[in-house]
């Protein structure tokens, strides 16, 4: 073998490693919805709030410490 074939081999291998690497990720957006929507699926619209989702809407944004215990008073961490 030549001194320089090394340099080849290692060249090819790294072409075939990205062209597979491209065909995985065009494979995976062909095949799946992309973030956005996966996205947009998740979040659920204000008509879907619970009553529990909505009333964490009226919390305080005081930081005092009375203002806190009423909010966590008036929360309901049973269905969490």
């Amino acid at each position: 073998m030549q001194k320089g074939n090394g340099n080849i081999i290692a060249i090819i291998v790294i072409i075939v490693v990205l062209v597979v690497g491209v065909f995985y990720v065009w494979r995976q957006e062909a095949n799946g919805p992309t973030m956005d929507e996966a996205i947009e699926n998740e979040i659920p619209s204000d008509q879907e709030l619970s009553s529990q989702e909505q009333s964490l809407g009226s919390q305080s944004d005081s930081d005092e410490i009375s203002s806190i215990e009423a909010d966590l008073q008036a929360s309901s961490f049973e269905n969490i």
